[in-house]
């Protein structure tokens, strides 16, 4: 399969699902308005939540919300963290609207289903998997340029491990912090420190340097062991 006999297919699925219709079915709702009530059903969400669970620009979700706000399928509530922000929430008369909704589109997906046996519904089910993990993977990719390495990337390569390898090992054995967190950036100064300071740790110890302890703010203290030797630049 190519590129072009992926659009091909992926329209024929996207037009066969009624996504460029007025509305779902029998069910008088737009495609978004119906997007957006079932991810309504998890509870309340911003529009910029809402837009960035559709993959959509916030104002292509604004326009859809007011006209549900406006049947009184939903209502805007205040966020309690912020009292200036707005959430949407399924009010009763939304409830029963999404209720209507995911019958009809259930009987149609039932009816699809009915064309299969259970050994196609199961390659169906991983093809459907395979592709939607392909759209994520080539949507986080976006703006990156995936190429061979080359060995001009070994010393930014190099760098990398060392950061990562410290932020595992380095950091918690150093400093008692918790792995995860200094993956997750918790320990900021710590980690600033180990990117600034972990391929020196692993030159000097090569070279014969051993270190003595870390102080805030002052970086790693270094002692010379009696087998080092001078080190140029250090």
């Amino acid at each position: 399969m190519d590129e072009r006999a992926l659009r091909a297919l992926s329209r024929d699925v996207v037009r066969g699902l009624g996504m460029l219709a007025g509305r779902c079915g029998e069910v008088e709702l737009s495609p978004v308005e119906a997007h957006l009530l079932i991810e309504l059903e998890a509870g309340p969400a911003s529009n910029q939540q809402l837009a960035d669970r559709l993959r959509v620009d916030k104002s292509n979700s604004s326009r859809p919300l007011r006209r549900l706000a406006e049947r009184g399928l939903i209502a805007w509530l205040d966020a309690v963290s912020d009292g200036r922000s707005k959430l949407a929430a399924l009010t009763e008369a939304g409830r029963d609207w999404l209720g209507k909704l995911h019958a009809a589109m259930d009987a149609d997906m039932e009816r699809v289903l009915a064309q299969l046996d259970e050994a196609e519904r199961a390659r169906l089910e991983d093809g459907l998997r395979l592709y939607r993990r392909a759209l994520r993977q080539a949507e986080r990719q976006q703006g990156f340029l995936i190429r061979p390495l080359a060995a001009a990337d070994n010393g930014e390569l190099a760098a990398l491990i060392f950061v990562a390898f410290g932020a595992l090992v380095l950091v918690p054995l150093l400093t008692g912090l918790n792995p995860a967190m200094a993956l997750l950036g918790a320990g900021h100064r710590q980690l600033e420190l180990l990117h600034h300071h972990s391929s020196l740790f692993w030159f000097c110890n090569l070279v014969g340097f051993g270190i003595n302890r870390i102080r805030p703010g002052r970086g790693l203290q270094l002692s010379r062991s009696a087998a080092g030797r001078d080190v140029p630049g250090l």
